[in-house]
């Protein structure tokens, strides 16, 4: 990801959040043959860190951020509701 695009993400609204590390921002979902998230950690500091992290599903679908999973329907304001039809 290069440098303009994790700018554009910094200041993008959030699709999904959660208030976990710092204030997780749930910002796109990337669709494809495999799935991304692009999500910022940090929301409430001055250094906000953009992450390309892949979203598994199963029984719930999630993202694992530092070791960490973060479930998708457990993120506030979610405007992705098909993500969880399976």
């Amino acid at each position: 990801m290069t440098s303009e695009e994790k700018q554009y993400y910094r200041m993008s609204a959030a699709v999904g959040y959660w208030s976990e590390l710092g204030g997780l921002e749930l910002k796109d979902i990337q669709s494809g043959i495999e799935d991304y998230a692009i999500v910022v950690s940090g929301a409430w500091s001055k250094e906000k860190t953009v992450h390309r992290v892949k979203i598994v599903y199963g029984d719930r679908p999630y993202i694992r951020l530092f070791g960490t999973r973060h479930y998708i329907d457990e993120c506030i304001k979610c405007d992705y509701p098909e993500i969880f039809e399976a």
